[in-house]
């Protein structure tokens, strides 16, 4: 393992401390190592994984070998492909990245949500195509079955854009008049999850849109822990089986 020390409670690892693995090592050794419990240990570092002043969200592609990753200033997006520990490409944009999702399994298709309320596509080519919603987005859920794009933002209504109609359909509405800080989408059972400043966790069912179920976990959180203020719902996930939900506040 590396040398790890501790600095004001905060872990410093020290990556240049672990043994490397030299050029002229054979092949029948290099295979030997799949043993080697310090070298299957070691840290690897992506190359140029930097941005001027900060990045703001991360992604990994659906097939795992890909990384999206977008910064400031000025705003930018990169790709990096994991195999290789080294950046695919960069671009940049023209205003600040608040969610960035996959469009399809690798790199070559992909959506970003930004402040001025613009919803941007790209292509393997470049930008492909950018429109607008109502009111600031928040976060972005796919459901790659009927291939609508959920828009979470600062109001009750969950935006749907159809990728193939090519145009807007009825939002979900929520009971979170405040807006809706995260959506995600569970393709084993089709149900999208939206949580709210309001910390209710909604439940919708895509394919006839409507609501499947309600936990008002900010109230549940507060009452437990005797809070003055009812937390937001600030992320969710769902197990791979879909019968989990992971919910953070």
């Amino acid at each position: 393992m590396h040398r790890v020390a501790t600095h004001n409670e905060t872990k410093v690892y020290n990556v240049s401390a672990g043994k490397s693995l030299p050029e002229w090592l054979s092949e029948a050794k290099g295979k030997s190592l799949k043993r080697d419990t310090e070298f299957r240990n070691r840290i690897e570092l992506i190359q140029d994984l930097d941005f001027p002043s900060a990045s703001n969200a991360l992604k990994q592609s659906p097939d795992g070998k890909f990384l999206a990753v977008t910064g400031v200033y000025p705003p930018q997006f990169h790709v990096y492909e994991l195999a290789m520990l080294s950046m695919k490409f960069e671009r940049h944009v023209d205003a600040e990245i608040v969610d960035i999702l996959h469009l399809s399994d690798a790199w070559h298709k992909y959506v970003l949500l930004e402040v001025d309320r613009s919803l941007e596509f790209h292509t393997q080519g470049g930008r492909y195509y950018k429109t607008r919603i109502p009111k600031a987005g928040r976060s972005l859920a796919y459901n790659e079955l009927n291939c609508d794009l959920y828009t979470g933002a600062s109001g009750p209504d969950v935006f749907r854009l159809n990728l193939d109609l090519g145009r807007f359909m009825k939002p979900l509405a929520t009971t979170d008049s405040r807006g809706i800080n995260v959506v995600r989408f569970a393709s084993r059972h089709q149900l999208i999850a939206t949580g709210g400043e309001e910390g209710a966790l909604e439940m919708f069912d895509t394919r006839s849109q409507d609501k499947a179920g309600l936990v008002q976990v900010g109230a549940y959180v507060a009452s437990e822990l005797g809070l003055s203020s009812m937390p937001g719902v600030s992320s969710v996930t769902f197990k791979e089986d879909g019968l989990s939900v992971a919910v953070g506040t």
